[in-house]
């Protein structure tokens, strides 16, 4: 038997666990020494209490939840173009002060000529999230595309095509 088999089958390992163990020891030196304790204890101050309530049955196994609120998102705004397509005389004030009402900031209202199918929400790169949350927040909006040229870069587009009335919000 070969004396030296042994040393040469487990080296590799001994090359990485002394290898781990320089990686450690240099991170140590990195952070300065510094390490952070932490008591198990405040691991839990945060977490939600669950309520135990007895049921008719007696068993006192329900649980309720506490009530935590959780802080609502911010809606995702952004400023709005309304152009008229259709013939409807005031529409795009209309759809303008509603989308005031809920929220949206309109900077321009205006007509615009013929050439889009169907009511569409138009956004530069960095609005589609707000261009899809319109779209998704207001019944009557039909579509969402890249804003093409002409069209304000700076904010969204809507244009009102194919309708006699306003969008509304969605769900009323």
């Amino acid at each position: 038997m070969n004396e030296g088999g042994w040393f040469q089958r487990l080296w590799p390992s001994l090359v990485a666990l002394l290898g781990t163990v320089g990686v450690i020891a240099l991170l140590l030196v990195v952070a300065g020494g510094e390490v952070e304790t932490v008591d198990p204890g405040d691991a839990f101050e945060d977490a939600p209490v669950e309520e135990v309530t007895p049921s008719a049955g007696g068993t006192g196994q329900e649980t309720t939840p506490a009530s935590t609120p959780e802080p609502s998102p911010e809606p995702v705004r952004a400023p709005v173009v309304v152009l008229n397509q259709t013939t409807v005389e005031g529409l795009a004030a209309r759809t303008a002060e509603a989308l005031e009402e809920a929220g949206w900031e309109v900077v321009e209202v205006a007509s615009f000529p013929s050439g889009v199918p169907e009511t569409t929400v138009y956004h530069p790169a960095d609005l589609e999230e707000a261009a899809i949350a319109m779209e998704a927040g207001w019944d009557g909006i039909d579509r969402v595309m890249p804003v093409f040229a002409g069209l304000s870069e700076e904010a969204l587009t809507v244009i009102l095509a194919d309708t006699d009335q306003p969008p509304v919000p969605a769900g009323e």
